[in-house]
């Protein structure tokens, strides 16, 4: 072995032996849940967005502006009656809301 793959497997071994000691003990550890899950799956939302009566919004708020007063009071019209199910976080409920309200 020449001497140049020798300073490599060395330099090598150095360095995974420095990362190696350099890893925290508590990396092995495990901790409670945070409440979050990276892949969380959401249900459906029962509500049904699809025939909902959208002219609450379109007809009050309107752009170029959309004034703020106009279509805030339009959307807690439209939204609060079904509050509790676009709250809910285990539903995809607010994301479908929101979705037919783009369209």
């Amino acid at each position: 072995m020449s001497f140049n793959h020798c300073t490599q497997l060395l330099l090598f071994l150095l360095l995974t032996g420095w990362a190696a000691s350099s890893i925290s003990d508590d990396v092995f550890e495990t901790y409670g849940t945070t409440g979050r899950n990276l892949l969380q799956i959401k249900s459906k939302c029962s509500e049904n967005f699809e025939d909902k009566n959208y002219t609450i919004i379109t007809s009050r708020c309107k752009g170029p502006q959309y004034p703020a007063e106009q279509c805030c009071e339009a959307f807690k019209e439209f939204a609060c009656p079904i509050r509790d199910k676009i709250n809910d976080q285990k539903t995809d409920c607010a994301a479908t809301m929101f979705s037919y309200i783009n369209l």
